[in-house]
């Protein structure tokens, strides 16, 4: 039996899902407003940690809280928004970002059941894997510490790190 790197990503992939099937995270799985972007064969995996309130909308009793259940209640619009927020484009335009999953994390700081940050997961399918990606994301939280987002990508043995904020949601990864 031989294993490829394929199926071990499979593994890992859906490892990540059963732990992430509890409600809420409680621990971070990424550095609240960083990201990484790795590029394997013909897919970019994201994973993305974005404050709470860069989702408008989704505090239904207004006061200043997401809690889990309104959380839960949003839950599509959220993944809408994310798809509309966050694109990648590589040489022959824009990627479908596939299977996201969603992991809030709790405030600690706040009242218990107060989500502060959510990690995003997903897999953007390239149409042309070794040209270079153009990342625009266009979510940033209320709070001065929300308004930066630093993503680092790999692909092969390289890496790079951009910073991203409303006056500048786009960066080149990869242009050599």
């Amino acid at each position: 039996m031989t294993i490829t790197f394929k199926t071990v990503a499979k593994l890992i992939h859906g490892l990540c899902f059963y732990l992430l099937l509890s409600p809420l995270a409680h621990a971070h799985l990424m550095v609240a407003q960083h990201g990484t972007l790795n590029i394997v064969d013909d897919g970019a995996f994201m994973v993305l940690s974005l404050a709470i309130s860069s989702f408008q909308g989704i505090d239904d009793d207004q006061n200043g809280d997401v809690s889990a259940l309104e959380f839960n209640r949003h839950k599509t619009d959220i993944v809408h928004t994310i798809k509309q927020g966050i694109t990648l484009r590589d040489g022959k335009g824009n990627c479908p970002l596939e299977g996201i999953m969603l992991s809030p994390v709790m405030d600690h700081q706040a009242h218990q059941d107060s989500i502060s940050q959510l990690t995003i997961m997903g897999r953007f399918t390239l149409a042309a894997p070794a040209t270079p990606l153009v990342l625009h994301i266009d979510l940033y939280g209320k709070q001065p510490l929300e308004k930066t987002i630093e993503v680092s990508a790999r692909r092969n043995t390289a890496m790079e790190v951009n910073q991203f904020s409303p006056t500048s949601p786009e960066a080149k990864f990869f242009a050599e």
